[in-house]
């Protein structure tokens, strides 16, 4: 330890902080190279999540059809009632998100006790398995157990959020986070398609080709977790002996430590001197908690970063702190937590808004536009968010900071969803591809918007409390996020109803303004009570 000990640091070279969490506006810094090997890994465990996510869907009404009996008890489909099997396709599609909310507390300590990579393999091998067996289901409440219990099992996204903040540094964090949101956005359009382009393969289990395609594809995940990916949570490293990089030819161990080292010595040298600044941020933000003078809290404070000559006397205040006050009462937490469960439930309501704002006919506020138009729509705005993701997300996150792009997601989601339904305002006798351009270009928009404010919101998860706590953080605002998912469609639903009704009674003129208008005004106020006042306490200069 001695011959590892890091020189003080100089006037002109100290390190705050806030400067250990990110990188400040402005100052250049050479980026660390990804570790290759975990990002592949985590990337396609991600991507899995997202195929499982929203593979169901185009295919959810002829499931369910399929082990509804007829009412004259003759087991054809014609005869199905349509109310029975609406109400029975919500309540599947609902058991994911309630697995998910209901396993969370557990989920998340689990990452912080045992380590990122047994959650991870529990989920992926559990996806890949009960995706299978949701294909060969014998009846319709053999699969609502099983998509309940896939959904309590599955603790993929909290698991690769944190992966994903320990594998990287200040300098790599924005590219590595906008790699995962593309992975994620990646799964969800390729979700649809493996669904519609398999189902019916198999002529005695119609359903099972697709359902068999998206669990191989998390059983291959979860064995390249388990064999090319380190465990990241920093105490299971220490029992372990620190040689996180000898699972992956040393290449991850020096991106663990932060920099990436040429040998063992220096990569340990490294990684000892950011644990020193994780314990020294989380102790001075410790001691703003505590009781003592403000005079006393600034020479501790002082003593502390001046080559962290007193740390063990801060950390024993920051102990003190941390005995009295849980992980959730820390400044910002509740802020961010609340920012991510807005975000989740804005984009849910413009989910389900959108395509019966575009469906419905014209008499009900609608655009009368078919199921080609509204997938050429949706296609348009997939693409848009797949080039913003890859180029813009990770220098604007750089230049800017997760905390001011947080608030400018906010806004431009709010500003882009009040702006979705104008092409309706255009005069019937325009033409149809100017329509279609115009609903393109705001559908691009939209989604452009609702990517700033996921990765900004991410990355902000990732750099609110220590690591000691971030699988309880990620799990907890997945819980949060699934509950506005489950009641968002039901809202939207509702929200256009009112719409369709005003339309046709003539109380209010143009009211499919007035829905989407509703959800901006939600975004804007939200996210300004949220997002403005709890993210900046996460310890980011910006």
């Amino acid at each position: 330890r001695a011959g590892r000990r890091r020189p003080p640091p100089t006037a002109a070279g100290r390190r705050s902080p806030s400067d250990a969490a990110m990188p400040r506006s402005g100052a250049p810094r050479e980026a660390t190279p990804l570790p290759r090997a975990g990002i592949a890994c985590i990337f396609l465990a991600q991507c899995a999540q997202g195929v499982q996510v929203n593979m169901l869907f185009p295919m959810l009404v002829f499931l369910v059809q399929s082990w509804t009996p007829a009412a004259d008890g003759s087991g054809g489909e014609a005869d199905v009632s349509d109310g029975i099997v609406a109400r029975r396709a919500g309540m599947l599609a609902s058991c994911y998100p309630l697995g998910l909310m209901l396993s969370s507390s557990v989920s998340g300590r689990i990452l912080d006790t045992w380590g990122r990579k047994p959650v991870l393999l529990v989920g992926c091998f559990s996806a890949g398995a009960l995706s299978i067996a949701l294909g060969l289901s014998p009846s319709y409440s053999a699969a609502v157990a099983i998509r309940l219990l896939a959904g309590c099992l599955n603790s993929i996204s909290p698991a690769v959020r944190c992966v994903t903040a320990e594998l990287t540094d200040a300098s790599n964090q924005a590219r590595a986070m906008s790699f995962i949101s593309l992975a994620w956005n990646l799964g969800t359009a390729c979700g649809p398609v493996l669904a519609g382009a398999l189902v019916g393969l198999v002529p005695s289990r119609p359903f099972l080709a697709p359902c068999a395609a998206a669990g191989a594809l998390s059983i291959s995940a979860g064995a390249l977790v388990l064999l090319f990916l380190p465990e990241t949570l920093a105490s299971k490293r220490a029992r372990s002996g620190g040689s996180a990089g000898q699972e992956s030819e040393g290449e991850t161990d020096g991106l663990l430590a932060g920099v990436g080292g040429d040998s063992c010595d220096a990569s340990e040298h490294k990684l000892h001197a950011r644990t020193e600044d994780e314990a020294l941020d989380r102790a001075l933000r410790g001691l703003t908690k505590m009781q003592g003078s403000s005079s006393q809290l600034a020479a501790r404070a002082e003593a502390a970063e001046e080559g962290h000559a007193h740390l063990p006397a801060v950390l024993e205040g920051a102990a003190s702190t941390e005995h009295r006050l849980k992980w959730w009462q820390i400044e910002g937490v509740r802020g961010v937590l609340a920012s991510y469960t807005l975000i989740a439930l804005v984009y849910i309501m413009m989910d389900e808004l959108f395509p019966m704002f575009a469906a419905s006919a014209r008499d009900s506020a609608g655009l009368a536009l078919d199921t080609k138009d509204i997938s050429v729509i949706l296609s348009v705005g997939g693409a848009a968010v797949f080039a913003f993701t890859l180029l813009a997300i990770p220098p604007l996150m750089d230049r800017y900071g997760c905390v001011r792009m947080l608030r400018a997601g906010f806004l431009l989601s709010a500003a882009s969803c009040a702006m979705l339904p104008m092409p309706s305002l255009l005069p019937a006798s325009a033409p149809r591809a100017l329509l279609l351009a115009c609903l393109c270009v705001a559908q691009a928009c939209t989604r452009v918007a609702g990517t700033i404010a996921f990765s900004s919101i991410i990355q902000t998860m990732a750099n609110t409390l220590g690591h000691e706590y971030l699988g309880r953080l990620n799990a907890t605002g997945q819980s949060m996020a699934s509950a506005a998912r489950a009641c968002g469609p039901t809202l939207g639903g509702v929200l256009w109803s009112a719409a369709e009704h005003a339309a046709q009674t003539g109380t209010a003129p143009r009211p499919q303004l007035l829905a989407f208008t509703a959800v901006a005004l939600v975004c804007a106020v939200g996210g300004s009570a949220a997002g403005a006042r709890g993210a900046p306490a996460v310890g980011v200069p910006h």
